[in-house]
């Protein structure tokens, strides 16, 4: 799991967003393959989460004590590292007051504002938020077409406008994360079959991307979904191939920092342009590679380690309190 959540940071932090975002670069690095590429290893992150999520809570909920427990544990991990990126958003000019607002009340994606790199992470507390949902008193059966309903729902509202888009394409992941995690017999067929999806996604993947041969854009919509979905055993194999390149130690520190890491590069990597923007293709990727990058990650890892010290020592002064 470390690796594949490094896998997706690195390709979102080291490429989409510093490189495809370029102007240098033009369609060299941003086009139909590099912009369905994001909705996969972006989708590969939600995927990890409701799959880890699910295993943990491998009974389902049972009562409301139980969700609410799991609300405050996600609320204590992510909201306040979320707060402080909206903060250092706003107070340097990267995003307007109600861009800011919307990020701070977590109402960006029902709203459809698009918080700059912030939205995913809106998706993602709006997805954590809705698990209860999928996982009370779990039934496959049931909790699958639970599942499903709620997409559809979701695919209606943004096609009209109500929600931003990113909300339905990376619920469906979770939400297919959610339902691995509690399936035996789905995980193990995955493991021995998954690259029978391989195909699927290169099929749906091209008709997806194909404007001229799909012009509707609800179903591009829909296969957009369906070839991220069918692209998650294609990530598990480049995952398996990462740790062949990099050392389980850098691989885990990467994963340690993802979080924090996709919190603040795009406020590195402004900061850093700002010092500093080559003008032409090879050194800004140098530079936004060899140096961005490693400094961000370092940043990151930095920041998430100084938070967990600081919830740690919360958490024994509290136990000390109950046990005095």
């Amino acid at each position: 799991m470390d690796a594949l959540r490094a896998l997706a940071m690195l390709y979102i932090v080291g490429f989409w967003h510093p490189l495809a975002a370029s102007h240098l670069c033009g369609d060299m690095f941003y086009n139909s393959a590099t912009i369905l590429l994001s909705f996969c290893f972006l989708g590969l992150f939600c995927f990890i989460s409701g799959y880890l999520i699910s295993k943990q809570q491998q009974a389902g909920f049972g009562n409301a004590r139980e969700v609410a427990r799991f609300y405050g544990r996600r609320l204590v991990r992510l909201y306040p590292l979320y707060l402080l990126a909206c903060i250092a958003f706003y107070a340097t000019g990267m995003i307007p007051k109600a861009d800011f607002m919307a990020g701070v009340f977590l109402s960006g994606a029902v709203r459809n504002i698009n918080i700059m790199t912030l939205w995913f992470v809106n998706v993602i507390i709006i997805c954590y938020l809705l698990t209860p949902l999928l996982l009370f008193r779990f039934q496959m059966k049931r909790n699958f077409w639970l599942s499903l309903g709620m997409y559809a729902a979701m695919v209606v509202l943004s096609r009209e406008r109500c929600i931003d888009p990113h909300l339905a394409h990376y619920f469906v992941v979770y939400a297919a994360g959610i339902l691995l995690g509690q399936s035996a017999h789905a995980q193990e067929w995955l493991r021995r079959h998954g690259w029978k999806l391989l195909p699927v996604f290169v099929i749906v993947g091209w008709l997806a991307m194909n404007k001229q041969l799909i012009h509707g854009k609800n179903l591009r919509f829909v296969l957009t979904d369906v070839a991220v979905l069918s692209s998650m055993p294609l990530m598990l194999v480049l995952g398996r191939g990462l740790t062949r390149i990099l050392p389980a130690r850098l691989i885990g520190f990467i994963s340690y920092s993802s979080f924090v890491l996709y919190l603040f590069h795009r406020f590195a990597f402004g900061r850093g342009h700002a010092y500093y923007f080559p003008q032409a293709v090879v050194p800004l990727v140098l530079y936004d590679v060899g140096v961005l990058l490693p400094l961000s990650i370092a940043l990151a890892y930095g920041i998430q380690a100084a938070y967990d010290a600081t919830l740690s020592i919360f958490e024994k002064s509290r136990t000390g309190r109950s046990l005095g």
